[in-house]
C-alpha cells in the first residue's frame, strides 16, 4: 500500500503560539514515527495531555517542530516538512490538505455557503457554478442544505462545526486532518459525518489523520488506531485488533474507561 502520511523521529512542543515554541519547553512529541496508509483512515486515541493535537499541529504545518520530518503524498507530488524550514510546501500545494478542528474558525462575513465556495472560486479558479455544486453536496450531505444562505453567527455549535467538515472537503484535498469533530455532534450527526467522510476517502484515495476521544466513532471509521502515550506512537493496529484483542497492558487499561 502507498503511504499517504509518513512521520520519522518528529520531536515538538507545546506552542506558544502558531509561529513559536517557548524555548525551556518540554518535549510533547519524542522521537515519534508512524505511518498512514494511502485511501486510509487512521485514528490518534490516547490520555487527554498525551500530545495529540500538538502532533497534528505540526503535520499541518501550523507550529514549528523541532526535530524530524513529516512526509505527505499530495497528488502526484510530496511534501516534506523538517526541522529549520518555515513551510511545508508552496501556498497552492498546501491547499491540498484540509483541516477541520473542534473550534470552527469559519469567516463570519460570509454565508454558510459562501464558506466553501469562496476558496474553490478564489484559490482554485472554480467556476461559481461548479463551486455552488459541491458545495450544496456537502452541505446536504451533513443535512445543513436549509443553513445555505444563513450567517455563521446564527448557527448552533454542533452546525459550525459540520459547516468547518464541509469546508475542509471544498478544495477537495489529498490530505484531510481533524480533531474532535464529533465533539458537539448527537449520534444520528456523527453517522452523517463517517458517512461522509469514508464515501471521500472511498471515491479519491485521501488519506485522512483523526484525533478523537469518541471511541464510537474510532471503532466505526478507523482503518488503523495508533496509541500515543509517553510521546511516542507505543501501539499501531488494525481497528478490530486494537479494540477486541489489545496486547498492551497501558492500552487495557485506556480502554476500560470507556
Amino acid at each position: 500500500m502507498a503511504t499517504g502520511i509518513e512521520i520519522t523521529k518528529l520531536t515538538a512542543r507545546y506552542a506558544s503560539s502558531p509561529t513559536q515554541v517557548a524555548a525551556n519547553a518540554p518535549d510533547v512529541l519524542k522521537n515519534l514515527s508512524m505511518r498512514v496508509g494511502a485511501g486510509t483512515i487512521a485514528m490518534v486515541v490516547g490520555p487527554s495531555g498525551a500530545g495529540k493535537s500538538t502532533l497534528l499541529n505540526s503535520i499541518a504545518g501550523l507550529q514549528p517542530i523541532a526535530g524530524g520530518y513529516v512526509a505527505m503524498c499530495l497528488g502526484s507530488k510530496k511534501g516534506v516538512m523538517e526541522h529549520g524550514r518555515d513551510t511545508l510546501l508552496l501556498p497552492k500545494d498546501r491547499r491540498r490538505i484540509g483541516i477541520a478542528f473542534q473550534q470552527s474558525n469559519l469567516w463570519s462575513h460570509f454565508t454558510v455557503r459562501e464558506n466553501l465556495t469562496h476558496p474553490q472560486i478564489k484559490l482554485a479558479g472554480v467556476s461559481r457554478a461548479d463551486a455552488n455544486r459541491w458545495a450544496d453536496e456537502l452541505l446536504s450531505a451533513l443535512v445543513l442544505e436549509d443553513q445555505a444562505h444563513k450567517g455563521v453567527g446564527e448557527l448552533s455549535g454542533g452546525q459550525r462545526q459540520r459547516v468547518s467538515i464541509a469546508r475542509s472537503l471544498s478544495l477537495r484535498p489529498d490530505i484531510l486532518l481533524f480533531d474532535e469533530i464529533t465533539a458537539n455532534q448527537d449520534p444520528e450527526n456523527v453517522n452523517r459525518v463517517f458517512n461522509l467522510i469514508r464515501s471521500y476517502v472511498q471515491s479519491t484515495g485521501c488519506t485522512a489523520l483523526t484525533v478523537s476521544h469518541d471511541m464510537g466513532f474510532v471503532r466505526k471509521i478507523a482503518d488503523t488506531v495508533h496509541f500515543l502515550h509517553g510521546g511516542i506512537i507505543r501501539v499501531e493496529a488494525p481497528t478490530a485488533t486494537f479494540f477486541d484483542n489489545p496486547q498492551d497492558e497501558i492500552v487495557s487499561k485506556f480502554l476500560q474507561a470507556f
